[in-house]
């Protein structure tokens, strides 16, 4: 874990070094971008972003199919790409605190996702496709401008927890 160290990029040694690394905290520094040599890290299970200053979705993450954890609260996030679809072990999604004014509807395909957070963004709608997320147990959706919910009646069945 390499939390508030000031950080303003990753060393690529890490990348080339530690590619058995299940866990890697890299919360409250000064990222901007992750390495393109991420995509090495095959066993990465949980990455931990938060408070940095990412401005976009990191698409190396996208190729780390690995991964179950993805926080990335408390950035400057303003758009999450098509590929995040290709996730498909993700549980758990954190990206409060951001930009996001839209979610893409390739994220049906993490069909694992149980915790989805996607409080305090400009939220107005969200994807039909989040009803097809038949594990989701856990949705935060506060401070947004949400005027409606999707999906029918019973569709939700599968959430315990939901933050308005």
């Amino acid at each position: 874990m390499l939390y508030q160290i000031n950080l303003h990029e990753i060393p690529v040694q890490i990348c080339k070094y530690l590619h058995h690394v299940e866990l890697l905290g890299l919360s409250d520094n000064n990222l901007q971008c992750l390495p393109k040599e991420m995509v090495t890290l095959k066993e990465l299970k949980e990455i931990y972003l938060k408070n940095n200053r990412f401005e976009n979705f990191p698409i190396e993450l996208c190729k780390i199919v690995s991964l179950e954890i993805i926080d990335l609260e408390q950035n400057l996030i303003s758009h999450i790409p098509e590929e995040v679809g290709s996730l498909t072990n993700l549980v758990k999604l954190f990206l409060a605190f951001n930009n996001l004014s839209s979610i893409p509807p390739t994220l049906r395909h993490c069909q694992k996702l149980a915790v989805l957070d996607l409080s305090h963004n400009p939220l107005h709608k969200l994807p039909p496709v989040l009803k097809n997320l038949t594990e989701k147990r856990e949705l935060g959706l506060s401070g947004n401008s949400l005027q409606e919910l999707p999906g029918q009646p019973g569709s939700w069945t599968s959430l315990t927890h939901v933050y308005l």
